[in-house]
């Protein structure tokens, strides 16, 4: 792959932005162990945009434990630069890695240079989006780390979730409530195995269930459905009620029975 040429690094100073809360009764430290990058793809009414999140390999006493990261973002080119780790005034008394959520915006299909700077050492990698897929290459260092390297992208018109229920009997319901979503116009969707963000695909193609999801029994699913979604709350209702059913589009949908049912939000599933 041609490498892009990275240009303005005079600039980083009065162009960078930090990813950090307000650090004024903060305090700072270095950066302690290595951080574990991934790609992430936000799917909205108003469109689709790209994040790279980082969490530290290293746990610490409290969750609101934040990356300091500075952000120089160019047409096809970005700049991290990890300033270690904030230190909060006030401790939310749970174990957790210290993160930072940085947003790349809405990407155009091509090869985007990609730079992460920590405790002197700088290294290289780029970020290749096409219609598919989100792929990153290269970018490994002694502080930074990205244990999954190929995000697929969720299809246009696609929506999924997650069907729970129990005990193993009622596997008919959870059957006809995907009879009905199909009737109403979802069509069977083939996807290449791999991770969606927010599904994962078997190499045989089924839509795997989440770990620990809480269910007896579960089954998740996606379809195609480009067009009016407006059934999908009715049929969501009209479902079994001791079946839990969450549903969700690519255009920033979140249908949940426990929200449409609210009279039995708090069902025993049996």
């Amino acid at each position: 792959m041609k490498r892009i040429a990275f240009l303005g690094f005079a600039l980083i100073l009065a162009a960078c932005s930090p990813n950090e809360p307000d650090t004024a009764t903060n305090t700072t430290v270095p950066l302690g162990s290595p951080v574990q990058f991934g790609v992430h793809e936000d799917l909205t009414a108003a469109g689709r945009s790209i994040r790279l999140d980082g969490a530290t390999e290293q746990i610490y006493g409290c969750v609101n434990y934040r990356l300091l990261v500075r952000e120089l973002h160019l047409p096809r080119a970005s700049r991290l630069e990890i300033d270690g780790v904030s230190v909060p005034s006030i401790c939310l008394t749970a174990l957790g890695p210290a993160k930072a959520s940085i947003p790349l915006g809405d990407l155009p299909a091509g090869i985007h240079s990609l730079r992460i700077a920590a405790r002197g050492t700088e290294v290289e990698g780029t970020l290749v989006t096409s219609p598919d897929s989100i792929v990153i290459v290269g970018g490994e260092g002694p502080w930074t780390k990205f244990p999954t390297r190929v995000l697929h992208r969720v299809p246009p018109g696609t929506i999924w979730g997650m069907i729970g229920w129990g005990p193993e009997a009622r596997s008919s319901e959870a059957q006809a409530f995907l009879t009905a979503l199909e009737a109403s116009g979802a069509q069977p969707l083939v996807l290449a195995p791999g991770e969606y963000d927010y599904f994962s695909v078997a190499a045989d193609g089924t839509v795997l269930a989440p770990p620990n999801r809480g269910y007896y029994f579960s089954r998740a699913f996606a379809y195609r459905m480009p067009g009016d979604r407006g059934a999908v709350p009715g049929l969501i209702v009209a479902s079994d009620e001791h079946m839990w059913v969450s549903t969700f589009g690519d255009r920033g949908e979140s249908w949940l029975s426990w929200v449409l049912r609210p009279s039995v939000a708090t069902a025993t599933i049996r």
